[in-house]
């Protein structure tokens, strides 16, 4: 008998459990898609950081090499030129 007793409160227990649960849920599921935009926003603003940052970087080396960069760029075109003139 007093199992029978131990296994219904137990059983009431649970089904209380299961509605604060499903209260719970319902309530936070604002602040959850709230939370997940933020996060998201956050994760897309450290994205754009990290590449302007590594674009600096490589107009950084890009200029500093600008005159590596035309004479290689001069030398091709005109291959291309002569070639195209024979």
């Amino acid at each position: 008998m007093a199992e029978k007793e131990l296994r219904r409160d137990l059983h009431e227990t649970v089904l209380e459990l299961l509605e604060v649960k499903g209260e719970l849920l319902r309530r936070l599921s604002p602040a959850k898609e709230w939370a997940k935009t933020a996060a998201l926003v956050m994760l897309g603003l450290i994205g754009l950081k990290i590449a302007f940052k590594l674009l600096r970087f490589f107009l950084r080396i890009l200029w500093g090499n600008i005159l590596l960069i035309g004479a290689i760029l001069l030398l091709v075109l005109s291959r291309k030129y002569l070639t195209a003139q024979t």
